[in-house]
């Protein structure tokens, strides 16, 4: 966990005027601290105005909207965005949907307004799909538990600067063959 001093510095230099769309997912994943057991982390982008920001990826005790709607808030509250923030981009889970105990639900009752709600029935399946497949032409397909790439990966993670993040630009997406 990012001490509040280094959040506070970056969240100083981080003024975006526009308005913003908060995003997140929720995944159990292993615990990266070096345990063998599973945690729920949530990841919390922003997106607006040419922006598009990882801010956090915190554990949460338990994947209830309660939770996860304070989790984002805190979020927010470290960056000090919570007055920029017009809309929600979420999956239709009902810890996420509920009318009165859901995130969405919640985090409109705490920041005092109407908010758009962006929800994707297949938001995890959409790019779990196009991912798989691209990274099945790409690597080819495996059968082995084990991908070469990911344990690469793994083994530099620690070596890799993740404060510097730009998403990469659509032009790379773009071909004079299509």
């Amino acid at each position: 966990m990012e001490n509040c001093e280094v959040v506070t510095s970056r969240a100083k230099s981080f003024s975006p005027s526009d308005p913003l769309l908060l995003h997140w997912d929720a995944k159990l994943l292993p615990d990266i601290a070096g345990g063998q057991y599973r945690v729920d982390r949530i990841a919390v982008i922003i997106s607006g105005g040419g922006v598009d920001k990882l801010l956090a990826v915190p554990v949460i005790g338990r994947g209830t909207g309660e939770e996860q709607a304070n989790a984002y808030l805190s979020t927010l509250d470290d960056w000090q965005l919570r007055a920029q923030v017009w809309g929600l981009v979420f999956d239709t889970t009902s810890s996420n949907t509920g009318l009165s105990m859901g995130a969405c639900t919640l985090i409109e009752r705490a920041l005092g307004t109407d908010l758009v709600w962006i929800a994707c029935r297949q938001f995890k399946a959409c790019f779990e799909v196009m991912l798989s497949d691209v990274f099945s032409v790409t690597f080819r397909t495996s059968s082995r538990p084990d991908v070469a790439l990911f344990k690469h990966i793994k083994k530099q993670w620690p070596f890799i600067n993740r404060e510097v993040f730009t998403p990469a630009s659509d032009d790379l997406f773009i071909s004079d063959d299509m």
